[in-house]
């Protein structure tokens, strides 16, 4: 045999090799794709659903145009949800009349936001109506590092799975070059 030539192993060895690879990473990379964009149709919902709480809640407030209530509402909800930002305004004003702003807080922080800000539809509006007339309008601004981080999470858990799957077809693919050669070799 000539050293350029390949054994039927060797080469059964790499197209397994290859084809699994193939098949894993075309695997990872629809899984990630999917995970994605269901988490970006999330992550929109959550964020109209909020306004739309934001609404019912400062509904009265906004009637009776109370902002110290209004703003207690809007700093309650945009805190437990995480929000950057979020305003209420009275129809027919320019200015808000509550609105909240979260503290930055680290560089990482903000290098999160403005990642996940790209990625993800991190605005709401949502109207408040009062007995079938709209009095005002919510909007809310979302935080995009916190879904960054979780798509992050995803990518290393279909990371992880990948690489135990390529581990398990590697194994499988030397059992089964096996199976076929060493009848030859007999």
């Amino acid at each position: 045999m000539s050293a350029a030539r390949q054994s039927l192993l060797e080469a059964l060895r790499g197209a397994h090799v290859r084809l699994g690879l193939s098949a894993v990473c075309a695997a990872g990379m629809l899984l990630t794709l999917v995970s994605f964009l269901t988490l970006r149709t999330y992550v929109e919902q959550n964020v109209t659903l909020v306004a739309r709480s934001i609404a019912y809640s400062a509904e009265a407030a906004t009637v009776f145009n109370d902002p110290v209530s209004a703003t207690e509402i809007v700093t309650a909800i945009a805190a437990q949800e995480g929000l950057l930002a979020a305003d209420i305004s009275r129809r027919g004003e320019g200015a808000p009349m509550a609105s909240y702003v979260r503290d930055r807080e680290t560089a990482v922080d903000a290098t999160l936001v403005r990642a996940g800000t790209l990625l993800f539809p991190l605005q709401a509006r949502a109207a408040i109506t009062h007995q079938g007339t709209e009095v005002g309008q919510v909007t809310v601004h979302g935080n995009g590092g916190v879904y960054l981080l979780f798509l992050f999470e995803v990518v290393a858990a279909v990371a992880g799975c990948m690489a135990a799957i390529a581990w398990w077809v590697s194994r499988l693919s030397r059992r089964i070059e096996n199976d076929i050669v060493d009848p030859l070799n007999r």
